[in-house]
């Protein structure tokens, strides 16, 4: 995270469990909304990032969530 930016760094995505990376960078700019949310109706550890395109990011797994939603 940045003054200017949220960046999200991986190595698991819906695509592959290990090795090819994930790198995202969202500009505050473009942020319509952020939320939690919970995942499989049980845990409450993700983070919902929708842009002024409509595009809804999902940010899941986190130990932290409550830390890393209010730093964002």
């Amino acid at each position: 995270m940045t003054s200017r930016r949220i960046c999200f760094h991986s190595y698991f995505n819906d695509k592959t469990l290990f090795g090819k990376e994930t790198k995202i960078q969202i500009y505050y700019s473009n942020v319509l909304r952020i939320s939690k949310k919970t995942n499989a109706m049980v845990f409450d550890n993700s983070i919902s990032v929708t842009t002024k395109e409509d595009k809804q990011i999902f940010f899941t797994s986190f130990v932290f969530r409550d830390t890393a939603f209010d730093l964002i």
